[in-house]
């Protein structure tokens, strides 16, 4: 709860923003707060106007988003989806599609539903990462292609319903970071950026099963060993797993 008041907290009390107190073991410059400095910080940030998100999204939103992104209109199934992930706030065990008939669109979907319940607090559902796992690389990367797109149109957005989105996935980030983060994890590629910088920055992972697999065991391929734990809490905790193409790994 207190993450979803990081932001108004660190400017009333001096504090680092999320980023930089996830991200680094700060020896100097960081202020040292005593428990009245934040109940009195929570008591402000909660009374705070700025915190409040005044658009109300549903599901009826999510073709109108899925145009402004992409250009066309969503296919029927894509809008059953959405509305049954909203309304529920569940996902169906098992997509089965044909290939080529827009599975891939689950990450919009997943990022619509987390814009829809960004203000609820303790009561969402929607998890705050998605991670989408596939055990091919070259779908990997047109799915990664895919969420940069989003993520990109988030980003740029001035106003209409993609505005409306990112402004609200900015409530969970904060206001100094990107509505939405993309990282792309497989090997033969180019070593991503640290990623785990926030738990609360709203994050799509595109992965194949081994990256991701082995930060679940503690074991992430590339992490330090004192970031292990760190990985496996991220992928494993307020987390959604579409795997795509599962079976192409049988056990």
């Amino acid at each position: 709860r207190c993450l979803d008041h990081w932001p108004p907290i660190a400017r009333i009390v001096g504090a680092p923003s999320p980023t930089q107190f996830w991200s680094s073991n700060v020896t100097c410059g960081v202020r040292c707060l005593s428990v009245p400095d934040v109940f009195r910080a929570l008591d402000s940030a909660c009374r705070s106007p700025s915190r409040e998100v005044a658009t109300v999204l549903t599901a009826d939103h999510f073709p109108a988003f899925f145009r402004e992104v992409y250009g066309y209109e969503p296919f029927p199934w894509q809008t059953r989806l959405a509305r049954s992930v909203i309304e529920d706030g569940q996902w169906p065990e098992l997509l089965d599609l044909p290939t080529g008939a827009g599975k891939t669109a689950a990450l919009d979907i997943a990022v619509f539903h987390l814009a829809v319940e960004a203000a609820k607090g303790p009561s969402r559902k929607a998890p705050v990462r998605i991670l989408f796992v596939v055990d091919r690389r070259i779908i990997v990367d047109a799915a990664f292609e895919r969420a940069k797109t989003l993520a990109r149109k988030l980003e740029q957005s001035t106003g209409g319903i993609l505005f409306d989105v990112a402004r609200r996935l900015k409530f969970l980030a904060g206001s100094q970071a990107p509505p939405l983060d993309i990282v792309r994890l497989r090997g033969g590629a180019p070593r991503e950026r640290d990623w785990a910088r926030s738990p609360a920055q709203p994050l799509v992972v595109v992965s194949t099963v081994d990256q991701v697999g082995s930060r679940l065991l503690f074991r992430g391929y590339g992490a330090s060993p004192r970031m292990r734990p760190v990985h496996a809490g991220l992928v494993g905790a307020d987390a959604l797993w579409p795997l795509d193409e599962v079976h192409l790994s049988r056990p």
